[in-house]
């Protein structure tokens, strides 16, 4: 029996550039929704924050965008369907 290895998978054939998927105002409210914050510092009084910008839970939320601007028949990924997708996926 031969494996074979699967190649990554690549968007580079549909889309070329970052911009074509997704606009300034999508990756803005990605940054908001995946970071949290979880207290301040006693001392400082400055707050904390914790990131979730992790590569898989960024490409799921990508995924579910995709689809989302697929059903809506938009074509670019903006802040509001990363508004509905994230509201959906809670």
């Amino acid at each position: 029996m031969t494996w074979r290895t699967l190649l990554p998978l690549s968007l580079t054939g549909q889309v070329k550039k970052a911009g074509e998927a997704i606009n300034a105002s999508g990756i803005q409210m990605i940054r908001e929704k995946m970071t949290i914050k979880t207290g301040h510092q006693p001392y400082t009084k400055q707050d904390v924050y914790t990131s979730n910008l992790y590569p898989l839970t960024i490409g799921n939320l990508m995924v579910a965008a995709m689809n989302t601007v697929a059903e809506m028949g938009v074509l670019v990924i903006n802040g509001d369907i990363i508004k509905i997708v994230t509201s959906q996926t809670r």
